[in-house]
């Protein structure tokens, strides 16, 4: 498996945390399709990535435990779709991308001794969502513009 700097600090990227977020991506789309007819939205999406960032979150990144994640965004071609933790979207496909973020996290302590921090898993998400959209979203003509923003709270 391959490593590369993300381009921000001392961040790096690993080839099996992205490829395995892009599978499951597919397999909540899919799975969306069979429920609804449709693809998830953005925000259906960025709901479930901020709800799993907040369930056992210090299993999934570093310094966890002093921040919690509050709401995440992207901002596209269309403007900004912003999300907050306690959105409507589905258990299973917040299950599932928990389950994905723990296996990110695993990898990371297998290959660098630590647990991916959160600007890591944000590039990961930049990086697989900016690839293919349409494989992912039902609302894919909203371009992506390689931006996610994760707000985050200092737990005191």
């Amino acid at each position: 498996m391959g490593w590369w700097k993300t381009g921000f600090n001392d961040d790096i990227m690993g080839d099996r945390p992205a490829d395995f977020l892009g599978e499951t991506l597919i397999e909540i789309a899919q799975d969306y399709e069979q429920k609804n007819q449709r693809k998830p939205t953005w925000k259906e999406l960025l709901g479930g990535i901020a709800a799993a960032l907040c369930i056992r979150s210090e299993d999934i990144y570093e310094n966890a435990s002093c921040i919690t994640v509050k709401s995440i965004a992207v901002e596209t071609t269309e403007g900004q779709f912003n999300s907050h933790s306690s959105c409507d979207t589905d258990g299973a496909t917040v299950n599932r991308l928990r389950d994905v973020l723990g296996y990110i996290a695993n990898v990371y302590e297998d290959a660098k001794d630590r647990k991916p921090r959160l600007s890591e898993l944000t590039s990961c998400l930049r990086f697989v969502l900016g690839a293919n959209t349409d494989l992912y979203l039902s609302d894919p003509e909203t371009a992506f513009g390689q931006t996610i923003l994760i707000e985050t709270e200092e737990i005191i």
